[in-house]
C-alpha cells in the first residue's frame, strides 16, 4: 500500500485513505508518464518496490500488509492500469487499457524488504 508517511507526498490535504494518497500522487507526481511506460513495456523488474512491514508477521503471516516507502508512483501506476473504479475515481481516463494477460503480469511485484525506513536511507545515501 503506498505510505501516508511518505514526506515527498506532502500529505497536508489530510488525505489518509489509499485511494486518496493514488489521488494525490496522480495530481502532483506525474504518474501517467509512469502509468504509460509500464502499460507499454510492462514492468521493469529490476526496480523494486522498497516495503516495510505495517502490520506484524503473526497476524497473518500469508498476507501481510507492507507500505511502499521507495516506489509509490510506480505502485499507482499499477494500480490505475489494473483498476478500472480507481482509474475513474482519480479521472484518469485517458490511460490506455491493459489485457487480461498484461493484467495478470501485474499481479506480482517485486520488492525489497529491508525492515525499517533508516536502512532504505543508510542503503541510499
Amino acid at each position: 500500500m503506498p505510505d501516508a508517511e511518505n514526506p515527498r507526498l506532502n500529505l497536508t490535504g489530510g488525505a489518509t485513505s489509499q485511494d486518496e494518497i493514488v489521488q494525490t500522487l496522480w495530481d502532483e507526481m506525474v504518474v501517467d508518464e509512469v502509468a504509460l511506460s509500464i502499460a507499454a513495456n510492462g514492468y521493469f523488474k529490476e526496480e523494486p518496490l522498497f516495503v516495510i512491514p505495517r502490520t506484524p508477521l503473526e497476524k497473518d503471516p500469508g498476507r501481510q500488509k507492507c507500505a511502499v516507502v521507495e516506489g509509490n508512483r510506480r505502485l499507482a501506476a499499477v494500480r490505475l492500469l489494473r483498476e478500472p473504479g480507481l482509474r475513474r475515481a482519480v479521472k484518469a481516463t485517458d490511460l490506455p487499457h491493459i489485457s487480461a494477460r498484461a493484467c495478470r503480469a501485474l499481479d506480482r511485484l517485486p520488492v525489497s524488504v529491508p525492515l525499517t525506513r533508516e536502512n532504505i536511507r543508510t542503503s541510499s545515501a
